[in-house]
């Protein structure tokens, strides 16, 4: 049932509707498929933070982290990790608790 114009709650139109505007009700989907983390070389943050991090956020062995970070440095970027979006997204955010320039995106 559509509101009338004095009770509608985004007062830009006449059209919005209490179920329109009722976020709490939103349900997230998550994104199918598999996501990158990319890290992006920075010469900023210290190469042992990112080696640190990568491992603590990846539940890599200091090898693989190694390899990853060091590749980041030396070619500008890397792949650290290619997962479900879920997982991606807290690889991400305990990458940028460091400051380290990376993003996100759907692998191929």
């Amino acid at each position: 049932m559509a509101l009338e114009p004095k009770d509608n709650p985004c007062k830009k139109c006449n059209v919005c509707t209490n179920e329109q505007t009722d976020l709490d009700n939103v349900i997230f989907k998550e994104p199918e498929g598999f996501w990158n983390v990319i890290g992006l070389d920075d010469n900023v943050t210290p190469f042992e933070l990112v080696l640190l991090t990568v491992q603590k956020a990846c539940g890599y062995g200091f090898e693989k982290a190694y390899e990853i970070t060091n590749t980041i440095h030396t070619q500008g970027q890397a792949i650290i990790i290619t997962c479900e979006y879920t997982k991606a997204e807290k690889v991400l955010s305990q990458l940028r608790t460091i400051k380290l320039g990376c993003l996100m995106e759907k692998a191929i």
